[in-house]
């Protein structure tokens, strides 16, 4: 009956799976091992991350402790630590994910879906030093904001011998916001591929080692 499910149904999958999983417990290992990757593949397929959090656990830990390589003819351990990595991402927990992937690249520092995709996290995490250019541009921009309100409401009006240098001020005000923000994701930028980059040269320098 499972097998008769066409290919990409995933939610059929997930239905099936969790209508029958007292029966599927009971089946030989084998079988159960092959539904239970089925069902866990489909949960990440439908986007239910954090219900394939915690069976992607499950299927690695069987994996390991079973010394399974593969379920007709795909990858596992590997493939579903991917997906792990990948379902920490879409759930915004940054952190997890640049360690799942972290992992992966010292098993295999060769496989560049992994580097680019550990890149891609570290460069939407957040570290104190973006938060700080982030805060100190906003100041800067707001700034700047403030003066062209000052200058609108009162020195134009008012005080006309320092409207230059009030445009001067506010215009360096946002100048210099601007050039922190875009140098903070910048540095921010380069810093993650740097990373990759060190970590990808470490293990593979460890690996020839041995």
């Amino acid at each position: 009956n499972f097998r008769a499910i066409e290919a990409g149904e995933f939610r059929k999958v997930v239905y099936f799976y969790e209508r029958h999983e007292k029966d599927i417990r009971q089946l030989e290992f084998e079988e159960y091992f092959e539904l239970l990757v089925a069902y866990t593949q489909a949960l990440f397929a439908i986007e239910s991350f954090q219900k394939h959090l915690l069976m992607a656990d499950v299927v690695i830990e069987m994996s390991f402790s079973e010394n399974i390589t593969e379920v007709n003819g795909q990858e596992i351990f590997k493939s579903t630590l991917f997906q792990k990595a990948a379902s920490y991402y879409h759930l915004y927990n940054f952190e997890k994910a640049i360690y799942v992937l972290t992992e992966l690249v010292k098993i295999n520092p060769n496989n560049p879906k992994v580097t680019y995709f550990l890149e891609k996290c570290l460069r939407k995490s957040r570290p104190r030093f973006v938060k700080n250019t982030r805060a100190i541009a906003i100041f800067f921009v707001l700034l700047a904001a403030l003066l062209i309100a000052i200058e609108m409401l009162f020195i134009r009006n008012f005080a006309l011998s320092w409207l230059s240098l009030v445009e001067l001020t506010r215009n360096a005000a946002l100048v210099l916001g601007i050039f922190i923000l875009i140098n903070g994701e910048l540095i921010h930028w380069i810093r993650a591929r740097f990373e990759v980059l060190k970590l990808v040269n470490s293990v593979k320098k460890i690996k020839k080692n041995k």
